[in-house]
């Protein structure tokens, strides 16, 4: 029940619906479920740095300062406020692989579900919590990677749980700054713990100047934001590790917004979505068409909860307003919002029931019946209906969880419930690029800079002479603008300007790099493909085996033909892509 529920509907007795076994034969089911949701391939090139941060961390014991991976801007800054992140999937890659990873998040999804659900357990029945839930699990799981927002994730519930319960047990908000010690040494979204505490704190403000009553919890809860805030402060880069976000924050919402979207399809608002599109689009894209419902459920149960209480919730109104303002910004912000949503619409439901239940007793007293909302047979029909569909579900994915011990190009287990991901990751390119003899860099173009990480996981080594890095990745707090413009300027300079091109890839010491192209991009863009394969510089040296029916074609890699013949490489035909460029045109 939220902080401010009166009193008198406060101390109603907890249903009979969502007491010791009944509660949990449906929310069981439902973790199941939500732990099913998470085990899929990995599909996101960036844990591929993640993780080579993560082994060089462990093997300096210090975290970066300077930018490791690219031969463009070596020494440029580098905020890593990952490290944390990285440092524990390395340890869990080492021992457990892929697999593991993929368990881990599903098991932080699970323990992040849970801690929402336990919000509304004592004020509404097991089944209408996951209804209320499902449409948001929905669009959870429509993004939900290896990636450090899990623990984000996870910690923007682990604050709405301690919030929720602070009236109650107001010594837990303290629990909020050794959390914020973990999170500012997770990911840069620890400053949505300040949005969140900040919008609480507001509305006890508010409460107090309208009620003038003492207030405890006030006088702690300002005390505890104070402390947090200043705990931002203990990470490795100190204050301007803390104020690092705000930095961000002015790259993706500043002048230079339609540039990033460039790179990122994940930083893509709903404005652009259709624009892009067309509105008609939004009922064709499921999120984003659950988006739009959930949204409007939430913002009337909002309105239903405050008329019946007479009493307008400002933290909750601060939040669908804030958490519905980054969904609609950054496509990536999905999940964020459907933790945040979710848990708005269980608090709301609470809040309507406690004052249908409250006028049952009035009607019918002494009766527990009263405080059923379903008769007894229909509760367990639908308790057994889920179960079933869960275990059905399980039994058909259990072989695919298993399945991702290996993550080699083109064992991407079936799905039958979710829609089927990319393997983009070639490692057998990437490690034949890391055996290549010679201290070579790259200009790595699959995927956007995706397949760049999987280059740098691979062939990233400071302590062999073949070390090599690349271009550019995806880390935005690493890589300049300059860098990212010349990056995506030099396929077309390839098509007509070879000088020019040349003249953005070449290093310090005056050499050309490999270039590495997604082979879907060479068939899409012929000239391109024709002018590499016609140039007397740049020879191919590895084309990925593929077919018409390949989900991903792979990449095709070039390098300069006097470097080629120094180290004795063979040259390997295009043919393939060539004849594939030739069925594209048709």
């Amino acid at each position: 029940m939220n902080n401010d529920t009166p009193q008198f509907i406060a101390e109603l007795d907890p249903l009979v619906d969502s007491r010791g076994f009944r509660w949990w034969t449906l929310i069981v089911p439902f973790l199941i479920l939500t732990f099913i949701y998470g085990c899929y391939a990995m599909v996101n090139g960036d844990i591929w740095w993640h993780l080579k941060t993560g082994e060089w961390i462990l093997n300096k014991h210090r975290v970066p300062t300077q930018n490791l991976f690219t031969y463009t801007n070596p020494t440029s800054p580098w905020i890593d406020l990952h490290w944390g992140f990285q440092t524990l999937v390395a340890i869990i890659f080492h021992q457990f692989g892929t697999f593991g990873l993929v368990v881990a998040k599903s098991f932080i999804a699970v323990a992040t579900f849970l801690l929402l659900l336990l919000t509304s357990r004592n004020s509404l029945p097991a089944w209408v919590t996951v209804i209320c839930w499902a449409p948001f699990l929905a669009i959870f799981s429509s993004r939900y990677h290896v990636r450090p927002e899990m623990f984000s994730l996870l910690f923007v519930a682990c604050t709405l749980w301690l919030l929720h319960y602070s009236s109650h047990r107001p010594w837990s908000l303290w629990l909020l700054v050794p959390l914020q010690i973990v999170w500012v040494n997770m990911q840069g979204l620890f400053v949505l713990q300040h949005v969140i505490v900040g919008a609480f704190l507001l509305h006890q403000l508010l409460s107090f100047a309208l009620e003038r009553r003492e207030n405890q919890l006030l006088r702690r809860l300002i005390l505890v934001s104070v402390v947090s805030l200043m705990s931002s402060l203990i990470n490795p880069y100190g204050l301007q590790g803390a104020l690092f976000p705000l930095e961000l924050l002015g790259k993706m919402s500043g002048d230079l917004r339609v540039f990033y979207q460039s790179l990122a399809g994940e930083t893509l608002g709903i404005t652009e979505f259709v624009d892009r599109y067309g509105l008609i689009a939004i009922t064709r894209n499921s999120t984003t068409l659950l988006l739009f419902v959930t949204a409007f459920f939430v913002v009337v149960s909002q309105l239903s909860s405050t008329i019946y209480r007479r009493r307008i919730d400002l933290y909750h109104w601060m939040l669908i307003v804030g958490f519905g303002y980054l969904a609609w910004k950054m496509n990536r912000n999905s999940n964020l919002y459907a933790l945040v949503y979710g848990y708005l619409l269980c608090c709301n439901a609470a809040n309507i029931i406690s004052f249908y239940r409250l006028a049952g007793q009035g009607v019918v007293s002494q009766q527990s019946r009263s405080q059923q909302l379903v008769p007894n047979y229909l509760a367990l029909s639908l308790q057994v209906t889920i179960l079933l569909a869960v275990l059905g579900v399980l039994a058909i994915t259990i072989n695919d969880a298993l399945n991702h011990r290996d993550q080699n190009p083109g064992q991407q287990p079936e799905r039958t419930y979710l829609t089927r991901q990319h393997e983009w990751y070639n490692h057998a390119a990437a490690h034949f690029i890391n055996k290549i003899p010679a201290p070579m860099n790259v200009y790595a173009r699959h995927q956007g800079t995706g397949f760049a990480g999987v280059v740098i996981y691979h062939c990233f080594d400071e302590s062999s002479p073949f070390c090599k890095r690349v271009y550019a990745d995806a880390r935005l707090e690493a890589n300049t603008v300059r860098v990212l413009r010349d990056f995506e300027a030099i396929p077309k300079l390839l098509e007509t300007d070879f000088p020019a091109a040349e003249a953005l890839l070449i290093d310090e010491q005056g050499e050309l790099p490999l270039l590495v192209f997604g082979n879907d991009e060479l068939i899409s863009r012929p000239r391109l493909l024709q002018a590499l394969t016609e140039s007397d510089k740049w020879q191919s040296i590895f084309v990925s085996e593929f077919n018409r029916q390949s989900r991903d074609l792979g990449v095709t890699i070039f390098m300069t033909n006097n470097k080629r013949q120094a180290i004795n490489l063979p040259r390997v035909s295009v043919e393939p892509v060539l004849d594939a460029a030739k069925l594209f045109r048709q």
